[in-house]
């Protein structure tokens, strides 16, 4: 296979990646690589899928959670192409390699000029960013000892590291783990890879070593992250912070009520990066969080509270008012609804129970009704079935209409006998 690494992109993904030309590396030709088989075109279906399912009238939890996954485990088949070619390469060859002074810039602009045009295209595309070099100053005496297996070994584990902690997102469902948190982590994935962060990996090693000999007491946890920001959207709260020094990973805790703990909040555990998107947000709804560090020897103190209110952006509308003239009519195990049609709903959500005070939240829910009525079969007569309606558009569910019940019972037949007439 014919590898494209032409020189108009190789100088557009350096300018894309903010590289400055202070390392010198030349190398061998570009080898034939075999790309993965996940290819654009799948990655457009996938995401396709995903957004259906991930929201709206015909959301499906679990096929948004298996097509994110789909995506996330295609683009890391991509990833690996790239880093199979960028590795064999850097280290097939090691006196190519210059490091200008003591002062070492690499971005991915290297690592995806190597690679064979389509797996660079599916990555690009589809994780929809920019990437910036990773530039860190480099003792020179002290990497001038390491052997260049010891620094492939270290960009392996600044990955691993990452993969681990995607992998076990994946387990979790789209609202805790959305596409646009697994993309953001594929990023970090990537950038993981390059030599400079091997080296910034063993730099990192070595200062942990150092500092426990030199204290003799351990590692500490990391200090409290600071600078904590709550910026609201559209069903969505955007969260980012100031990087905590030795933190390998963040846990983020939210809730609805003012007073957010480790202990009472709702625990995002693993964040890679100093930044957070939680999706699927009630507009209108206030939500309230802390953010620790994390490392090795376990969790700072949590940063001070902050809160913010998701609300659909102007002109996008609003959710449709609550559904009136709720009728509940009892039939042979069967009850039928009734309700006023309203304005702008696309559908209607029926909620329903055998107790009294039913509530979107405790009542059984039936979704996507398309009409202002409904007829509930397969019932128990002589028990009490009690029902609310709301009504729902492309913003989303409006308040409940008020309760109805209804008591199904068998149709009553005559006691009177049949009697034979003479003739």
């Amino acid at each position: 296979m014919r590898v494209l690494v032409a020189s108009a992109l190789v100088c557009a993904l350096m300018a894309l990646c903010g590289c400055q030309h202070r390392v010198s590396i030349t190398m061998p030709a570009a080898p034939p690589i075999d790309p993965s088989d996940y290819t654009v075109a799948q990655y457009q279906t996938d995401l396709a899928t995903y957004n259906g399912a991930a929201s709206g009238a015909g959301a499906s939890p679990e096929l948004a959670k298996q097509t994110r996954n789909n995506i996330v485990y295609g683009l890391m088949s991509q990833i690996e192409v790239v880093y199979s070619a960028y590795y064999n390469r850097l280290f097939s060859s090691k006196n190519n390699v210059a490091i200008a002074g003591d002062a070492l810039t690499l971005g991915l602009s290297t690592a995806a000029s190597i690679a064979t045009h389509g797996a660079t295209k599916t990555i690009f595309s589809a994780l929809g960013t920019g990437f910036s070099g990773l530039e860190l100053s480099v003792d020179k005496n002290y990497f001038a000892q390491q052997t260049f297996p010891v620094i492939g070994l270290a960009m392996q584990t600044r990955r691993d590291k990452i993969r681990t902690t995607i992998v076990a997102n994946l387990a979790l469902d789209t609202t805790s783990y959305p596409l646009s948190a697994a993309k953001r982590d594929l990023v970090a994935y990537f950038s993981a890879g390059t030599l400079a962060s091997g080296l910034q990996e063993l730099q990192e090693e070595a200062g942990a070593a150092t500092a426990a000999t030199v204290t003799n007491a351990g590692a500490t946890a990391p200090p409290t992250p600071t600078g904590l920001t709550a910026t609201a959207g559209n069903s969505q709260v955007s969260l980012a912070w100031t990087v905590s020094a030795a933190a390998t990973s963040y846990n983020l805790y939210w809730g609805t009520s003012t007073g957010v703990t480790t202990t009472n909040g709702t625990k995002i555990s693993g964040i890679a990066t100093n930044s957070y998107t939680q999706s699927g947000l009630t507009n209108g709804t206030s939500y309230y969080y802390i953010v620790a560090a994390v490392n090795a020897t376990g969790e700072s103190a949590p940063s001070a509270q902050i809160s913010a209110i998701p609300n659909a952006p102007p002109g996008a509308g609003a959710a449709p008012p609550a559904p009136s003239g709720l009728t509940a009519t009892a039939g042979n195990s069967q009850v039928s609804l009734s309700w006023t049609a309203i304005a702008g709903a696309t559908s209607y959500n029926l909620y329903w129970g055998t107790s009294t005070g039913v509530t979107t939240t405790n009542g059984t829910k039936i979704s996507g009704i398309a009409t202002n009525s409904y007829t509930q079969s397969g019932l128990t007569n002589g028990t009490s079935y009690y029902y609310i309606v709301a009504a729902v558009n492309a913003t989303g569910e409006s308040a409940p209409s008020t309760q109805v019940s209804a008591t199904p019972s068998a149709p009553v037949h005559s006691g009177q006998a049949l009697r034979l007439t003479p003739h």
